[in-house]
């Protein structure tokens, strides 16, 4: 069994990913499915490899990352995970989905928070969690050290950064962010970011032009 699964939902083309170990267990970062054919998509996928859910993880708090998450806990009885300082946002999500002509129909009640860089243990899966601002104020990244990825949400993407002009946002922040936390990570560790193809480490220090100066 793959150590990754990527799975690509709604207008905003947001990698949803389904992070898995040996016992067949399973997370869900960023579940993003916009509407029911995609949230079945995500059901039957999860079904049909044999997999269960230990628990639901968010990146960070923007509406495009958040569509499927209350329905996915609600099915599968879990409270999701988020950095606590990204809660303005989670809040404030159904009013910024409406310029775009989208609905956020629903938000978990309750959320799991991680509040500190540290090891996170969750079922069998043990990985660091790492808390990069300057996209939104709680933006994490996710390092499986065992499988060699870091799921990067919108803080790194292929050739280039997370905007920063959102409220909350940090130019100097996030650049900072990337460089104490994520530059100095094996080269060969696999980036899976929030939008998408996925890079490496070493690809982006090589080639990436917002981080050339570094």
């Amino acid at each position: 069994m793959n150590s990754y699964y990527t799975l690509t939902y709604n207008p905003f083309g947001v990698n949803t990913y389904v992070i898995c170990n040996e016992q067949n267990e399973c997370l869900i970062v960023d579940a993003a499915c916009y509407d029911k054919r995609e949230l079945e998509h995500l059901y039957n996928f999860i079904e049909g490899k044999k997999l269960k859910i230990v628990a639901a993880v968010n990146t960070h708090g923007h509406f495009d990352h958040l569509f499927g998450v209350d329905e996915v806990c609600s099915k599968y009885n879990l409270t999701p995970y988020i950095h606590q300082d990204d809660m303005y946002v989670v809040k404030a999500a159904a009013e910024l989905a409406i310029p775009f002509g989208l609905v956020v129909r629903s938000l978990p009640p309750k959320w799991n928070y991680f509040t500190e860089d540290g090891m996170v243990s969750i079922g069998g899966f043990n990985f660091r969690v790492m808390q990069v601002p300057g996209h939104s104020k709680g933006s994490v990244v996710l390092y499986f050290e065992k499988y060699k990825i870091l799921v990067t949400g919108d803080v790194l993407f292929a050739g280039s950064i997370g905007r920063t002009d959102l409220p909350g946002g940090s130019y100097i922040d996030l650049i900072s962010g990337i460089k104490s936390k994520i530059l100095n990570l094996p080269l060969d560790t696999v980036v899976l970011p929030g939008h998408g193809p996925s890079t490496t480490i070493g690809e982006e220090i090589s080639s990436n032009s917002f981080l050339n100066y570094l």
